[in-house]
């Protein structure tokens, strides 16, 4: 446990006998949990101040169960730490989660609707939902499309619209696969901007054949 500790950045003090033990966080450069969670084991060994760039084949699969299980406990007690944190991750980070097995798998867990006080809420899942704005189109054509469609199913109507622009928007490169050709017919995309009366005039041109 204190090794576990020590590698997140978190201090645990032996107190006094009769004294309740107290948890406290080291004085050293903030580092972001889930960056530190998702790379236990691996990530740069250098001392710089910058906590380890997140790259696919250094994630953890030990810290990506850690933080799926996060996700079930009590939002108050992961709010400022894991939950906050997750949100804060740059969108490149973020995007390499999304195409990579082990943080897609993580993420999806985030996803899950809340039960009671546990797990997270929506209006937070809905953040998330934003973070990959404009990484939509990209992410619909590759490895990351299974996360697409859990991200669309969480977003609410305006943003669903939204992510519908930018994946019609890569309709032609989405189309010329079958993991994209998939993801269209799954959340209905065309159909879904088509009746709404604000949808640009090519969206209305698109070819839904293939649906």
């Amino acid at each position: 446990m204190h090794t576990l500790a020590a590698s997140l950045g978190v201090e645990f003090r032996d107190s006094d006998p009769g004294e309740a033990k107290t948890e406290s966080v080291s004085e050293s450069p903030a580092k972001n949990f889930v960056q530190e969670l998702m790379t236990i084991g691996g990530g740069n060994s250098n001392s710089t101040n910058q906590p380890p760039r997140m790259q696919k084949r250094n994630f953890s699969v030990l810290g990506s169960r850690i933080a799926q299980t996060l996700c079930a406990f009590p939002f108050h007690s992961i709010r400022t730490s894991f939950v906050a944190d997750l949100l804060k991750l740059p969108v490149a980070q973020l995007v390499e989660l999304a195409t990579n097995t082990v943080g897609s798998i993580m993420l999806e867990t985030f996803l899950k609707p809340n039960v009671g006080n546990q797990g997270v809420p929506f209006s937070y899942r809905q953040r998330l939902v934003d973070r990959y704005k404009g990484e939509y189109g990209n992410l619909s054509c590759g490895r990351g499309s299974f996360l697409v469609e859990k991200l669309f199913a969480n977003a609410g109507i305006k943003r669903k619209k939204a992510i519908a622009k930018e994946m019609v928007q890569a309709q032609r490169k989405m189309s010329g696969s079958n993991i994209g050709r998939i993801l269209l017919s799954k959340c209905k995309v065309p159909w879904y901007l088509v009746h709404f009366s604000s949808a640009p005039s090519f969206v209305r041109r698109i070819d839904l054949t293939f649906l």
